[in-house]
């Protein structure tokens, strides 16, 4: 074993096979991941039923709440839908709205709609509870991030830097900014850590901020595979098997260039942070079994 990857199991990934995470929150994040799966895969029904017992306990799964109000309103379920917008708007999802068809045609009919009118308690419920002074920071971050994004500019790396020292800053003083409190906007946070994707151990401000993140996960406030991609792509970079193949569909034109553990060990580490095996990973992104590099 490399001296890289030692540093990195030692350092990183050891609270994420530790206990800080129940095995009940660990087992509704595979039932998210396994919903997904089986309305990728064609089978509405049984994906509905399963986010249905998932959002029982997981409140602010705005993502895949969105997609369940898209599907139910595919499959003709209207009343099962309205239940599913509620919670989108209850948690903060509505920004994701605007990417639905459907869900677009359904609010187009107006708020003075008997069932349609509850949204507006919805909305004034996540209003009250928002952290508004979160959300604006990292709106305000994700434009500094989209306003230079060529890397033959020093202004992209400087404006990455300036806003993960803003992440620390405001995370150290409100909180971390957790679903619960930003809604749609924590895809903001994964978009802003992923540029610094291959610096852990390297960066003390990222290596900071990972511990506050651990922090978060421990609390139960951010999915338990949150960072398996920064470890993954850690893991990828010093050429060694990436811990939890988080990355096959981002590396899938390349995969000779990536090594796996054994398919039982991947399997077992995914377990343990909410993801669903790897065979459904790669059946989502249409990737033959075959083709994946276990053991090497």
């Amino acid at each position: 074993m490399s001296g890289s990857w030692t540093f990195l199991i030692a350092a990183h990934f050891l609270p994420l096979f530790g206990t800080c995470q129940s095995d009940e929150w660990v087992r509704h994040h595979i039932m998210l991941e396994r919903g997904f799966h089986l309305l990728l895969t064609g089978d509405t029904t049984r994906a509905l039923a399963t986010w249905d017992s998932a959002f029982a306990r997981l409140p602010w799964s705005g993502y895949h709440m969105f997609l369940a109000t898209d599907a139910a309103l595919v499959k003709g379920d209207t009343l099962r839908a309205l239940g599913y917008l509620e919670s989108v708007y209850r948690a903060g999802g509505q920004p994701l709205l605007n990417y639905s068809d459907p869900i677009k045609g359904l609010l187009a009919r107006g708020f003075e709609e008997p069932h349609l009118g509850r949204l507006l308690h919805a909305m004034d419920a996540w209003a009250a509870q928002a952290d508004s002074v979160w959300i604006t920071a990292l709106l305000e971050m994700e434009v500094l991030d989209q306003s230079v994004r060529s890397h033959d500019d020093p202004r992209m790396l400087r404006n990455d830097s300036i806003n993960l020292a803003r992440l620390v800053h405001l995370t150290e003083e409100r909180g971390f900014p957790s679903p619960d409190k930003v809604g749609a906007s924590f895809g903001i946070v994964h978009l802003l850590l992923w540029h610094h994707r291959g610096e852990l151990g390297t960066d003390p401000q990222l290596d900071h901020y990972v511990q506050l993140v651990r922090k978060a996960m421990a609390a139960h406030q951010v999915a338990p595979a949150f960072l398996c991609g920064h470890y993954d792509f850690e893991a990828w970079v010093n050429k060694e098997p990436m811990p939890y193949g988080t990355l096959i569909g981002y590396f899938r034109h390349e995969l000779e260039g990536v090594r796996l553990p054994s398919q039982e060990e991947l399997d077992a580490n995914r377990r343990r942070v909410g993801l669903v095996p790897i065979a459904w990973s790669a059946e989502v992104h249409d990737i033959p079994m075959d083709k994946l590099p276990f053991a090497r």
